[in-house]
């Protein structure tokens, strides 16, 4: 019992990384990404993909995950000064089936009859902008934004006549106001 309860908490292929930089290339033009690939750590990428599996001894195995999100950022004007940006999201998330207790029904993430909430991959990509009408420490500041993004996703398991792939263009427009002050100084 206690090396089951030992193989439930702690699986022996745990493990993950990630990379992450933020480079100006040029002055005012920025490069982002920030980088992530784990088995058991589907939680921390958007997209949000599980972490584990349960096979039917009751042992854990972990989900192999990995997302980017990576752009450039440009900052134009002075007068009005203007942030435009690109970015593009990425996720994948690895198959992991097993076979129930009585050995013939599939479980898991992505076997062959999964549900088609079950993703293998989830793309992003996204246009905008922001721009600064006025800004003061007095009085506070307006900004009017828009951002145009286009989504994709494609599950690991497509019944037959089911769509392939869902995906969604979206548009979004903020006007922002800012309330005046700072941060609260420390003594």
């Amino acid at each position: 019992m206690s090396s089951l309860r030992s193989a439930l908490l702690w699986p022996d292929t745990e493990g993950g990384g990630s990379i992450n930089l933020n480079f100006e290339l040029f002055k005012n033009l920025r490069l982002l990404t920030n980088n992530f690939w784990s088995d058991g750590g589907g939680r921390y990428i958007f997209g949000q993909a599980p972490d584990f599996i349960l096979r039917s001894t009751g042992a854990i195995s972990l989900v192999h995950s990995g997302s980017t999100v990576t752009g450039l950022e440009a900052n134009l004007g002075k007068a009005m000064p203007t942030l435009v940006y690109a970015y593009y999201g990425g996720v994948y998330i690895q198959r992991n089936t097993a076979f129930d207790a009585n050995g013939t029904a599939r479980i898991g993430y992505g076997y062959s009859g999964s549900p088609n909430s079950q993703n293998r991959t989830i793309s992003e990509y996204t246009l905008g902008s922001n721009t600064t009408f006025w800004k003061d420490g007095k009085y506070g500041a307006l900004n009017l934004m828009f951002q145009y993004s286009y989504l994709q996703r494609n599950p690991w398991f497509v019944a037959a006549g089911a769509p392939s792939d869902a995906h969604v263009h979206m548009g979004f427009v903020n006007l922002r106001y800012t309330l005046p002050g700072s941060a609260p100084t420390i003594k």
